[in-house]
């Protein structure tokens, strides 16, 4: 039978002396409590020594290394040299292997996890073995260490500051007597209200382990996420009571809840070995492996009636729309403001507008609520912006998101389309944002498979439109995808843009994903648009005219993607044989409230929006359309999720209202008269 000797600053009363069989192998462990008393650990040392297999003792600090130089506390070394030849062990070589590994697989898994987040240490040196792994994703750190060891208020905000800081004290604090930490509070209002200290409480992120929440009062940590290394019963509910949103326990998930801590488990593998030699790392792996451990994340205080959170940015398609903010609507009987509000509300700061509730998966009940943030530019005034000013604006906007515990953040209308579409602010987010471009592009598909099939003027065959359909914008982000996909559906297909080359790169493309397909491209639709059956415009024109409307082919959808619309309302009215309907709105799952205006009715909201919603409702926080290129893999992914939670296109719309089916049925006679 192979031997541990667990060593505990705990009382007496708490000993132990349990039997395990692991791996077919009788291990039985002792659980010695000395109440701190030196003198005693070394009378049990030598007692033991040569005659147990190992022996573990908790409560002292972690070696640590700094620069190349190891720091462990001196009476680990005397305490080994009394236990010769009988190793102890302190867990510090399975951390270096079980906490990235742990780390890394939670990223694996949640890759924005890490990203700009705000990271707190109650003690850095407690927990130094982290640092390293954390510092290559980019955290901010917060270090409470002078705090924590002197009751100073001040914070240490990077890991070159707290090194100093420890080489400094490290013989201080390691040459004092072994003895029960003194009671910690970081709940006190005082210390929140501090100026060098209250950021530590503004953080995303908490690192703690069991033993610390034994002498640390916490704050209250509200939907925060918290890292330990072993996640004991009794830390389990401390951390429940404080309203801690996540887990993420480093330690590996073991059956015996005793083998919890790095200490314990190393102490395993030390027995678990047949000759009495060091542990190497291969041997740990292969306990590891042999075990099945994998390190756990789990979520607390959180069911499904409680709403995944999601932001949302939008801002006025035109000058008329900045009367929609609440209380502006007096200043609109000044003709002063009316011509300069466009140029004035430029400077007004993002501001939260309002938010979106009741949106509720039909799949399995998952509920969203969004966040609604506006920024007061309009599309003309954005694009004549300054680009590091509007993409400062809008990370500032992820932050407040996040502080209000968003989970994911989208862009809407052109916010979207500013500058590098979404990549600059997505690096700088402390949250994943999307564009919501593939949904975006898979309502424009499904709006424009409608209205077709309503006017019935297109044969298919095969699941196959033996019909025509132009994209112009087709080099677009939307409109490169809708083309990859249309020519997967339809007999020929028309790419238009402006630029020659990048068309030809484009038909390259689409006939390697669709050989079938007869593709053409024009920089000037107005060449193909009398034998077009469907149209689809996704340009950035900011309502310039791109198409002569009197050339479209009488029974044509065209279905028009921008904001601000590329067929004004007066070139619709010109042509009643031809269908115009604007794509995007998508109607949500759920008993939805709104208590702002976003310029749309009942439960219906653009696209992009809606991606943004139905990724929370999924729990799959990552920038899924990201950029100006588009996965038309992720465009059937994304219409699967909304098949699957229930989000569907809401009525065809016009410019300004919904189509009736009277209405395309009128359409559709004009255009028997034309043909005719």
């Amino acid at each position: 039978m192979k031997e541990i000797i667990h060593i505990t600053m705990d009382s007496a009363e708490n000993n132990k002396d349990i039997t395990y069989k692991i791996l077919n192998k009788d291990i039985r462990v002792k659980i010695l409590g000395v109440d701190f008393n030196v003198e005693l650990i070394k009378g049990l040392l030598k007692e033991f020594r040569g005659s147990a297999d190992a022996i573990t003792i908790a409560g002292l600090p972690n070696s640590i290394q700094i620069n190349g130089t190891e720091y462990s506390h001196p009476l680990l070394s005397e305490f080994r040299e009394i236990a010769y030849p009988t190793p102890v062990l302190d867990g510090t070589e399975l951390r270096r292997i079980l906490i990235p590994w742990a780390l890394n697989k939670f990223l694996k898994k949640e890759p924005n996890l890490f990203k700009n987040k705000e990271v707190s240490f109650f003690s850095g040196f407690v927990q130094h073995y982290m640092i390293e792994e954390l510092k290559s994703h980019d955290v901010k750190f917060r270090f409470a260490d002078i705090y924590f060891a002197t009751g100073i208020p001040l914070l240490i905000k990077s890991p070159k500051s707290l090194n100093k800081f420890i080489e400094k004290t490290i013989h201080f604090f390691t040459s004092r007597s072994i003895t029960k930490y003194n009671s910690c509070d970081f709940d006190t209002p005082i210390l929140k209200k501090t100026p060098v200290f209250k950021e530590f409480y503004d953080s995303d992120i908490y690192i703690l382990n069991s033993t610390q929440l034994s002498y640390i009062n916490l704050p209250d940590l509200n939907g925060k996420t918290v890292i330990v290394e072993n996640l004991t019963e009794s830390a389990r509910e401390i951390l429940k009571e404080k309203n801690v949103g996540r887990i993420y326990q480093c330690s590996a998930n073991f059956e015996i809840e005793h083998f919890s801590t790095m200490t314990e488990l190393e102490a395993l593998f030390q027995v678990l070995k047949d000759e009495n030699t060091p542990l190497t790392q291969k041997e740990m792996i292969s306990y590891i492996e042999e075990l099945q451990l994998t390190p756990k994340a789990e979520v607390l205080n959180n069911d499904i009636t409680t709403p995944n959170k999601f932001a949302f940015v939008i801002h006025p398609l035109s000058s008329k729309d900045l009367f929609k903010i609440p209380g502006s609507k007096l200043l609109q009987k000044s003709k002063f403001i009316r011509d300069n509000i466009e140029r004035v509300s430029s400077t007004l700061p993002s501001f939260h507008y309002g938010q979106i509730k009741g949106i509720k998966s039909e799949h399995d009940g998952t509920m969203a609520i969004g966040d609604i943030y506006a920024v007061t530019e309009t599309p003309k005034v954005m694009m004549s912006k300054s680009k590091k000013k509007m993409y400062q604006k809008l990370i500032d906007i992820t932050k407040k998101a996040d502080q209000r515990g968003n989970q994911i953040i989208g862009l809407g209308a052109y916010t979207k389309v500013f500058g590098d579409a979404g990549v600059t602010v997505n690096k700088h987010s402390p949250i994943p944002v999307t564009t919501g471009n593939s949904l975006s592009a898979a309502a424009t598909l499904w709006a424009a498979a409608y209205a077709v099939d309503k006017l019935n003027f297109v044969e298919i065959k095969k699941k196959k439109y033996l019909g025509t359909v132009m994209i112009v914008g087709a080099t677009g982000s939307i409109g490169k995808v809708n083309s990859k996909v249309l020519s997967r559906s339809w007999e020929k297909v028309i790419i238009v843009a402006p630029k020659a080359y990048k068309l030809i790169d484009l038909k390259k493309e689409i006939e390697e994903l669709s050989p079938d397909c007869d593709i053409s491209y024009t920089t000037n639709p107005d060449d193909f648009l009398h034998e077009a059956d469907l149209v689809i415009t996704t340009t950035s024109a900011q309502g310039k005219k791109i198409l002569d409307i009197e050339k479209v082919k009488p029974g044509c959808v065209i279905c028009d993607v921008s904001r601000p619309f590329d067929i004004s309302q007066e070139d619709a009215r010109k042509r009643p044989d031809v269908l115009v309907i604007a794509s995007g709105e998508v109607e949500l799952p759920g008993d939805v409230e709104f208590n702002i205006d976003i310029g749309l009715q009942g439960k219906t909201v653009y696209a992009c929006l809606a991606e943004t919603a139905l990724l929370a409702m999924e729990n799959l926080f990552e920038s899924f359309s990201m950029s100006r290129e588009i996965s038309y893999k992720n465009v059937y992914k994304i219409d699967e999720l909304a098949r699957k939670h229930g989000l569907k296109l809401s009525s065809i719309m016009g410019h300004k209202s919904e189509i009736t089916d009277e209405e395309i049925e009128l359409c559709k006679e004009h255009a028997l008269k034309k043909r005719a």
